[in-house]
């Protein structure tokens, strides 16, 4: 399992998201991540910002190929 913390630059009425959502980096801990998007918020607050962070899987790449 690993955390990705997420950004999503506000607002978000355009058609075009590419560039309004971000991964800003992937961790392996939800301690760790809990704290990186406590930490990101509080220095990015005067910013049209928002993180979160998510659960997902992270996949070999030769695990990938044989299933």
């Amino acid at each position: 399992t690993v955390y990705p913390i997420v950004r999503i630059d506000t607002p978000i009425g355009q058609t075009d998201l590419t560039n309004k959502i971000t991964v800003v980096k992937v961790l392996t801990s939800q301690e760790a991540a809990e704290a990186e998007v406590s930490r990101l918020s509080q220095i990015n607050a005067d910013k049209s910002c928002i993180y979160f962070y998510c659960t997902s899987r992270l996949i070999e790449q030769s695990a990938e190929i044989r299933a």
